[in-house]
């Protein structure tokens, strides 16, 4: 019975250890990242923007779906192991500028994701900014510590940059 007692109360004390530590951590973090990729501007935008062809590369991607419009701005519907996303698309500047930004107040987290590509010599840089929060304090606390801001965003770089021709190109952390 002694035994049972303690794990219980070991882990109510670390769930609270979690949760107080997160409450230190701040809501909001910006993390950016970026790919050099061998194909030009246009080839890279036209693969981004092809928002129903991600779950073929994007990891996690289950399914894209067009959920209408916010505001006269297009929104897509992710589906991944998480659950539903929908993000509206705030700013398209074909073929070197998206922003999008998470559309539901009941998930855990939100914020944009910023995409830029630049022409770098024959290929493109692309630089993906994440400008996020996470609203529950535990989970502030295992994103910052156990994943990592930069997790997610180093995922579909890697991925992206497979699917315009390069398996290998290394991602840089930037911020």
């Amino acid at each position: 019975m002694w035994i049972a007692l303690a794990i219980v109360g070991g882990l109510a004390a670390l769930v609270a250890v979690v949760a107080l530590v997160g409450l230190l951590l701040p809501r909001g973090h910006v993390a950016t990242c970026a790919v050099r990729v061998p194909q030009p501007p246009q080839t890279v935008w036209d693969v981004l923007a092809d928002h129903a062809a991600w779950p073929a590369w994007a990891p996690g991607v289950k399914s894209m779906e067009r959920d209408g419009e916010r505001d006269g701005r297009p929104v897509w519907r992710m589906v991944s192991r998480q659950g539903a996303m929908p993000w509206v698309i705030e700013v398209d500047d074909a073929p070197r500028r998206r922003v999008t930004r998470i559309v539901d107040d009941g998930l855990a987290f939100g914020g944009t994701w910023t995409w830029t590509i630049e022409a770098d010599g024959a290929g493109s840089r692309v630089t993906l900014t994440e400008d996020g929060f996470i609203r529950n304090p535990a989970f502030r606390t295992i994103a910052r510590f156990a994943f990592g801001h930069h997790a997610t965003l180093t995922s579909f770089l890697r991925a992206l940059a497979r699917r315009t021709g390069d398996a290998d190109a290394p991602v840089e952390r930037l911020l």
